[in-house]
């Protein structure tokens, strides 16, 4: 499957990744296993493509390439040391492997999106209580680590 990997949902994401205090947020979420790329696509609904409604799941593509992929490599550049070439060679190709799949759920949120049904309604509300609402419903979904430091951290940022 060919992929877009300069779209709008990976231009959005790294202008959003440099915003204070981002970075420091999603990183200890991504410690606490949780999927920043996801969460990242699900801001991006919120605040970028209002009125449309975001996937509900995650494609078999793009599972199969973040578990065959991104956490693979994720887990030898943390066993790296430090200051060391290969860990800086790692990092590089975990930050490529995240726009392909930044890439993978642009393509299947274009997919959702021009699906033939009924668009949803527009709910009334800022785009910060609309992300922080989504990231409490992801987090919350059978979850109890919804008020960790980190989670309460990434909430904080998004105040209207």
């Amino acid at each position: 499957m060919k992929t877009a990997t300069d779209n709008p949902l990976w231009q959005w994401s790294i202008k959003t990744y440099q915003q204070k205090n981002v970075a420091e947020a999603l990183l200890a979420l991504q410690d606490e296993g949780e999927d920043v790329l996801w969460l990242l696509y699900l801001l991006w609904c919120q605040f970028e493509t209002p009125g449309s409604t975001a996937l509900n799941q995650l494609s078999a593509d793009y599972l199969k390439w973040r578990d065959s992929m991104i956490r693979p490599i994720r887990q030898l550049r943390i066993q790296c040391e430090k200051e060391s070439r290969c860990r800086s060679a790692l990092l590089d190709a975990e930050l490529a492997a995240e726009q392909h799949g930044i890439a993978l759920l642009y393509a299947d949120h274009l997919a959702w999106v021009n699906r033939d049904s009924e668009p949803s309604p527009n709910d009334e509300g800022s785009g910060a209580d609309k992300a922080k609402s989504l990231i409490r419903d992801y987090a919350g979904n059978g979850r109890t680590d919804l008020l960790s430091p980190a989670w309460r951290h990434l909430l904080s940022l998004f105040k209207p």
